[in-house]
């Protein structure tokens, strides 16, 4: 479902497009669904900020217009909508589809009650997604579009207080999704950078990574990574395991991440197929020594809508797809001082040895993840 939004304050004009809105032709098959691909908002006696909030929160990729001819650009299919709160409490829904089919719904004071933006954000979701569908059938049909947003009520069909009950819905807007859930993999190349030496190329190898986000914007994510490098005949191995907290926020079809994360990481060297033993800065040989550290990590990605799941007496949820790099900067070192490097005898019989890999320090990471995201059943 795409659409655009702009939600006005009330007193706000709306500049009317130059020439005056009539109805588009209706399609050949008057039931199929048709796409809403843009509407033009305003509201009286709401939180607008607060309404636009909820709307965006639903349906992220909407575009925003703020004028008639804007939301009709390409031929698009748009629509008028108005929100308005009535003297008894009740708030009023009016929508005028750009092929002249109108739509009216109250949400009754007692199911406004306690959250009401919420609530009407919800309904008026649902119904245009309904509308989109055809689902539900219009209330009136070839109804002029009002040149400005305030004139919807004013120039649609007037209906009395019981018609209009029998457009009320008979249940509450389901409650929209607070959780998404996201789980990318990808290919991961580290760079270790300054001292000490070697610097250069550290490890190739890919990551997993799960985020589990907000739509307040906060993030949980734990990753494992895995990757190597071999040089002169030993391979040293890295598995990573890293979990911390960031922010998230989607802009329509672009997603932005940072997180910062403490690391846990395991070393180990192979020599001629098989574990060779790694002396210690202490003087003792292990199997494998354990690293500490952190990192901080920006993405950016694509995370175009991919399908939507429908839930009998719950809001749908979507599901997206998500492509994109990320960078990652940290640092880790043993767990008893100092930074893992992977040494051999200098040639010359010296007594100082050859470096040949460092693991550890001050690194840079490109990832580049794939992965599907899903918001989860509130």
């Amino acid at each position: 479902m795409l659409f655009g939004v702009l939600v006005t304050r009330a007193g706000l004009a709306i500049a009317a497009p130059s020439e005056p809105c009539e109805p588009s032709e209706p399609s050949a098959d008057a039931d199929a669904p048709v796409q809403i691909d843009a509407a033009v908002v305003r509201v009286e006696g709401l939180d607008a900020e607060a309404l636009e909030a909820e709307l965006q929160l639903r349906s992220p990729e909407r575009e925003l217009c703020d004028k008639a001819r804007e939301a009709a650009a390409g031929g698009r299919t748009f629509a008028f909508v108005d929100v308005r709160v009535e003297d008894g409490g009740d708030v009023s829904l009016a929508i005028v589809v750009s092929d002249g089919r109108a739509y009216f719904r109250t949400v009754g004071q007692a199911k406004a009650g306690g959250a009401p933006v919420r609530v009407v954000g919800a309904s008026l979701d649902n119904l245009l997604a309904a509308i989109e569908e055809s689902r539900v059938e219009p209330d009136a049909v070839d109804v002029p579009l009002p040149e400005e947003p305030e004139h919807v009520f004013e120039r649609l069909p007037e209906f009395d207080d019981d018609e209009r009950d029998d457009l009320e819905p008979e249940v509450p807007p389901p409650p929209a999704p607070k959780w998404s859930m996201f789980f990318d993999v990808g290919p991961a190349l580290t760079l270790a950078i300054g001292p000490p030496s070697p610097a250069g190329l550290a490890s190739i190898g890919g990551q997993a990574m799960v985020d589990v986000r907000h739509t307040q914007g906060g993030m949980i994510t734990v990753a494992v990574r895995g990757g190597g490098r071999e040089v002169d005949g030993f391979v040293a191995g890295r598995a990573r395991i890293s979990a911390g907290g960031g922010f998230a926020r989607c802009f329509g079809s672009f997603d932005l991440t940072a997180a910062v994360l403490v690391d846990v990481e395991p070393l180990w060297v192979r020599a001629q197929g098989s574990r060779t033993s790694i002396l210690r800065p202490d003087g003792e040989q292990r199997d494998a020594v354990w690293s500490l550290g952190g990192h901080a990590r920006i993405g950016a990605a694509w995370v175009p809508r991919i399908a939507t799941l429908e839930n009998e007496g719950a809001a749908d949820r979507w599901v997206r797809l998500r492509l994109g790099p990320t960078v990652e900067v940290g640092g880790t070192g043993l767990a008893t001082g100092g930074v893992a490097r992977l040494q051999r005898p200098s040639d010359d019989g010296g007594a100082t040895p050859v470096d040949l890999l460092r693991a550890g320090g001050l690194e840079v990471s490109v990832l580049l993840q794939l992965g599907i995201g899903l918001q989860l059943a509130p």
